[in-house]
């Protein structure tokens, strides 16, 4: 059961470098958000697979890499938005 704690760990670990990128630069050229989505619906159903299961590693590497791309979603969502809104603001300024 540790070994398979620590290989879930190191399965989950691919997203934080992209969760802190986002996070820190707010650039969201480089997040698909067909695929973000289609990961997101993808580690749902996984964790409501695994629900059943009765296996504790399958169960962390299912929640955590589902609240790694609820994370992703929303902070491409956040960022997104404040991009939209600042253009929109440049562009009533423009036209003023």
């Amino acid at each position: 059961m540790t070994l398979g704690l620590l290989l879930a760990s190191i399965s989950i670990s691919y997203k934080v470098p992209q969760i802190l990128n986002l996070y820190y630069s707010g650039d969201t050229s480089k997040i698909n958000p067909f695929m973000a989505l289609f990961q997101c619906a993808y580690s749902y159903l996984y964790f409501l697979y695994v629900l059943n299961l009765d296996n504790m590693p399958l169960l962390c590497l299912a929640s955590m890499s589902l609240l790694q791309s609820i994370v992703i979603v929303t902070l491409y969502e956040y960022y997104s938005e404040q991009i939209a809104t600042f253009i929109n603001l440049r562009r009533r300024v423009h036209r003023s």
